[in-house]
Parts: C-alpha cells; structure tokens; sequence
C-alpha cells in the first residue's frame, strides 16, 4: 500500500460515509489525509522491512489505518460544534473504514461494542498492537458464528 493509494481510498470511502449519513458539515482536510496516508504507508514499510515480509496482513493494516485515522483526525466538522454527536466521527469512521477492510458487515458488531470501541480510541491511549488482536479477534468471530447475527 502506498500513500496515494491509501488516500484515494479514504476519500472515496469518506464520500460513502457522508452521503450515507447525510451530513453536508463534514468535511476531509487534505493536508491531515495526507499526514495520515503518509504515517500509515510508512508504518506498513516499516513493519514489513522488519519482518522481512512482502505485505502486512489485513488486521495490521486495519490497526494501522485505525491509529493514525484516530491520531491526525482529518475530519473536519463544519461549523465547529462543541457538543455533537460527531465528535467522534474520526474515529467511528476509521471503525468503519477497518471493519470494511477485514469484510465484517458492521450490523454483525453490537452498537455497545462499536460505541466503547469508539470511546476508547478518543479517550484512551490506545495502541495498533491493541487493535491488531481485538481486529482478528473480530475477524475470526465473523468467520466462525454462522449467519447474520451478532457476533460480539
């Protein structure tokens, strides 16, 4: 994964997000996409130079995009609201975008999972190792419970 392909995708996936919810006062700060894509690629190289791999698998790249998502925070609400419900729209988004990435319908994942997993990347110190076991945790929950239903 390079930069720009990384951008492109959380552009197009943002245009998605929005238009799914609506909301015209959101919008993406291509200087903090690019800070973001950038951290991300680099990250990734890093990971794989070090274990001398040729790709990074999709829940390290999940946590990674999570991360930095979460980190650089390049949704910008418009105009600034202080208490609304989008402040943690970056981070729900970057949920959204991973959870897309490792193909995990976001209706099999409870809205008390999703929220406490939002909370805790905006209030906490959270960590891509931490993601990287809850992500294939979750991803080897959807492959094994059967069906549509919940699976945490």
């Amino acid at each position: 994964m390079n930069a720009t392909s990384i951008a492109a995708t959380i552009y197009n996936q943002f245009e998605i997000f929005r238009t799914r919810d609506r909301n015209s006062g959101l919008r993406m700060v291509p200087i903090l996409v690019d800070i973001a894509s950038e951290s991300l690629a680099q990250d990734l190289e890093r990971f794989e130079t070090f274990h001398d791999s040729d790709n990074s698998e999709l829940h390290k790249q999940a946590a990674f995009l999570v991360y930095w998502l979460s980190k650089v925070k390049p949704i910008a609400i418009q105009p600034f609201q202080k208490h609304t419900k989008y402040i943690t729209v970056n981070e729900y988004f970057a949920f959204l975008l991973a959870m897309r990435l490792l193909d995990i319908n976001i209706e099999r994942i409870s809205d008390s999972f999703t929220e406490e997993f939002v909370y805790s990347l905006y209030y906490r110190d959270t960590s891509p190792k931490q993601m990287f076991y809850t992500f294939m945790m979750l991803d080897r929950l959807n492959k094994a419970v059967s069906g549509n239903g919940k699976i945490i």
